[in-house]
């Protein structure tokens, strides 16, 4: 049994371990409400324009604590006799009682009372975790409360053993950190440590990491720290979390570079920490980086990688961090060393556009600046297809070459391919999935294109049998106002983007319940071809690799014709893998030796084959390749000839 002043000395060096700064030279910061065994809880908080903080525990019986302070804005103290379950508020200045802004669960709901965890107390003695490769992993994302009819981190447990089945590496949860009412992206988080009550609070996101690491699955989580949600966010009550900067799309950014800021970008730092070490998680996805508005000498996410890679000396765990960025900057990924964020890849936004403009002929909105084969080609080859041209839809320059500061190419391991995600389907009117725009062969097509290319692929839950159900953008604030404002928000956004459509009211709850999966889609039909179709491609992806086509060898993409885009990759020796994809809606006849360069290709895969549901071929092919709409093939030579193409289950 601890006494308190020996967890609060193993939590210094912790600290002084994680920071490399000696403790004397700053002030402790883990936030929250700690066990001390035998003695109580110990509280922490941040809150440097306060004079005077208590803990109102509510007991029975209630009694309050006076919280001391103990340098740059921090208060502790002790409330003897409690334990893991007691409910609390802080009291600022005699102020009204106010929820813990680290809160690990807010049990009654955002603006009800925080409750203690014992965030130690989980078993993870059959915690087998799962080698994670940032370069070639295939991640499936999904949201909690619509992957199942139950809507919770329980619930995805079972389902597990498909994921696995199809063959991705990991699970990427959209954000479950605690926000208002029933039903929410997550993306309106106010709790950012506390796991939203409703999809069953820290221990279900425990037992999940624990089930999916047994299961072989990483487990990735989405994190948002550009700004907090517009209903029941404390932050602003305990420390200046926005003042003095910029706005967001939602709201106004996060304060890191103000006055007091040092305990604002600790508050988010640790916060990341948290989900790596309390709830062994193998990485994060940073929500939309480009909105954390940061002119400190060392940037936010810089920082956040190098704790992050500290964290793994410490462990021995390898932890990937993914940013979602619109702006195409390659110093996302740039090392540290050559004046980079070290991250480990970023979201491939040009690579989405330019092949569903090339799949569904639109141009309204980001699509205005993308339609060419080229585009396609760019984006598989370099990773932006935008990279300092002039951009229609942004009416600037945009982007810069994805070169590192010695000239040398940013690899194409650094991007992440996907065909759909959350956003594109939920951003536009009807919450419309590609399954709804695109026909059975452009499904097919768009699958091949994702997990072909080089570089990390992601999925979006249900894509890979052609989920027809939508996937609205969904809410569920107390506030009628904020209802109205959203409404009229994505009314309004929807107008800019060249959207034209009825959208669901995100408020109401058929918005939510219309976006849950419909699983028996997956066993029947089409959907049932076109899963197989997905585990067959991830099945050659994994393959690849092991002949040296991997994501770290390179690519080649050119435009051959209008519509037809040539993906070369190379392997060991002579083995080299080609993929044809042919985007337009007429068929297509090009010379082989044109198509092919080279002899000795033999096809090994050909998503318009009968056994894919395709239109098959019209006539033999000899020195000419017909190639039918939206159609896509994978040729081989070499010693990758020999090690895939006698795979049977790979046949065309």
């Amino acid at each position: 049994m601890q006494h308190l002043s020996q967890v609060k000395a193993s939590l210094f060096l912790y600290l002084e371990a994680r920071s490399g700064y000696r403790m004397q030279d700053m002030a402790p910061t883990m936030l929250g409400a700690f066990l001390d065994p035998g003695k109580g809880v110990w509280f922490r908080v941040f809150a440097p324009l306060a004079r005077r903080v208590e803990a109102l525990i509510l007991g029975p019986p209630v009694r309050r604590v006076d919280l001391q302070p103990v340098g740059r804005g921090y208060f502790e103290g002790v409330a003897p006799e409690i334990g893991a379950g007691a409910r609390y508020f802080y009291c600022l200045d005699g102020g009204e009682p106010t929820p813990d802004p680290a809160s690990r669960l807010q049990p009654e709901g955002v603006s009800g009372p925080s409750e203690v965890v014992d965030a130690a107390g989980f078993d993870w003695d059959a915690d087998h975790t799962p080698r994670l490769d940032s370069a070639e992993m295939v991640v499936y994302e999904l949201h909690t409360g619509a992957f199942t009819p139950e809507g919770t981190l329980d619930a995805v447990i079972p389902r597990l053993a498909e994921l696995k089945a199809l063959g991705v590496d990991a699970v990427e949860l959209m954000p479950v950190s605690a926000f208002p009412g029933r039903r929410n992206w997550g993306y309106d988080g106010v709790f950012p440590y506390a796991v939203h009550a409703g999809y069953g609070g820290p221990r279900a996101l425990q037992r999940l990491v624990r089930a999916a690491h047994r299961a072989g699955l990483a487990v990735l989580l989405d994190v948002v720290y550009n700004h907090v949600g517009p209903e029941g966010a404390v932050q602003h009550r305990f420390f200046p979390c926005t003042e003095g900067s910029a706005f967001t799309p939602w709201g106004r950014s996060v304060n890191m570079d103000g006055p007091h800021s040092h305990g604002i970008r600790r508050y988010f730092l640790d916060n990341a920490l948290q989900w790596l070490e309390e709830f062994h998680l193998d990485g994060l996805r940073l929500d939309a980086v480009q909105e954390i508005r940061d002119n400190s000498a060392i940037h936010f996410l810089e920082q956040l990688s190098r704790e992050v890679r500290e964290l793994s000396s410490r462990t021995g765990r390898e932890f990937a961090l993914i940013a979602e960025s619109s702006r195409n900057d390659p110093r996302l990924v740039w090392p540290a060393r050559m004046g980079g964020f070290g991250l480990d890849a970023m979201w491939g936004f040009d690579f989405h556009h330019a092949l569903h403009a090339l799949l569904t002929g639109e141009r309204a909105g980001y699509f205005a600046d993308f339609g060419a084969t080229s585009d396609l080609a760019l984006a598989l080859e370099q990773g932006f297809t935008l990279a300092g041209q002039y951009s229609h839809f942004y009416q600037t320059t945009w982007g810069r070459p994805p070169l590192h500061p010695d000239g040398s190419p940013v690899g194409p391991h650094c991007f992440m391919r996907y065909s759909q995600s959350h956003d594109e389907a939920g951003n536009r009117p009807g919450g419309r999935r590609l399954s709804r725009i695109t026909d059975f062969e452009g499904l097919k097509l768009a699958a091949f294109a994702a997990l072909m290319a080089p570089g990390p692929a992601m999925l979006f839950m249900g894509e890979e049998y052609g989920e027809k159900h939508p996937f609205h953008f969904f809410v569920d604030f107390d506030s009628k106002k904020l209802n109205a404002v959203v409404r009229r928000g994505r009314v309004r956004e929807m107008r800019e983007l060249g959207f034209h459509g009825r959208n669901r009211d995100p408020s109401c709850e058929a918005a939510f319940r219309e976006s849950v999966l419909g699983w028996d889609a997956r066993n029947r039909g089409r959907g049932r071809v076109l899963l197989e179709f997905y585990k067959i491609l991830i099945g050659l992806r994994r393959a690849l690799a092991k002949v040296g086509a991997g994501a770290r060898a390179g690519c080649r993409a050119e435009a051959l014709d209008a519509g037809l885009v040539r993906l070369s990759r190379p392997g060991r020796g002579e083995a080299c893998v080609t993929g044809l994809m042919h985007c337009s809606t007429e068929p297509a006849r090009i010379p082989k030796a044109r198509a092919l360069e080279g002899d000795g290709w033999r096809l090994l895969l050909d998503s318009a084959s009968a056994k894919w549901g395709g239109p098959g071929l019209e006539a033999p092919e000899a020195e000419m390749l017909h190639l039918p709409p939206r159609s896509a093939r994978l040729y081989v030579r070499g010693d990758a000839a020999e090690a895939l193409y006698n795979r049977g289950e790979c046949l065309p």
